[in-house]
């Protein structure tokens, strides 16, 4: 079909007249109005529909790091309480040979590192070598004021300086 000028003119004229009575129409622009509101809602509910998926997967992700860090923490503290309880049992075991010194008085500006000291054993469990010993040191023991009894201790030991001929006193080990 050939399309000539006045079919032209009249199409022209009836779209015209169509888009004129539309126009005229109370209700067109709330019609428009309505679909681009509809859109930009239905946009938006999408968007936001997939950040909430999104919020739910970190706080997924976040809840198991939490959990993980937890268990590495409770692991650790755990791994440090043995260690700690380790370190203590290392430690006394070392203080197994220390020796305990009761009744050694300090003096005044005395430096222990300059002080040279001889350490002599008195096993205590031999009543008669203690007896004997306590005997020929009874006045060194009066002027220390130093208790040898047998049940204070396993052992004594006999110290001896260069500013006193014998002081004795009562160590523990």
């Amino acid at each position: 079909m050939v399309i000539t000028r006045e079919l032209r003119d009249e199409i022209k004229n009836s779209v015209s007249t169509c888009i004129a009575s539309i126009l005229k129409e109370d209700d067109f622009f709330q019609r428009i109005a309505q679909k681009v509101t509809d859109s930009v809602i239905k946009t938006l509910e999408e968007r936001i529909s997939s950040l909430e998926q999104k919020v739910k997967e970190i706080n997924l992700s976040n809840n198991n790091i939490l959990a993980d860090v937890k268990d590495e923490t409770a692991m650790l503290k755990s791994e440090n309480d043995l260690l700690m309880k380790k370190i203590d049992d290392m430690e006394q075991e070392t203080r197994l040979n220390n020796l305990r010194i009761f009744k050694l008085e300090e003096r005044e500006g005395e430096n222990l590192n300059d002080k040279v000291i001889k350490v002599t054993i008195i096993p205590t469990y031999d009543t008669d070598v203690l007896g004997y010993w306590v005997a020929e040191n009874e006045d060194l023991l009066a002027k220390f004021k130093i208790d040898l009894s047998p049940s204070a201790s396993r052992c004594t030991i006999n110290l001896q300086d260069h500013e006193t001929s014998c002081s004795a006193y009562r160590l523990e080990f």
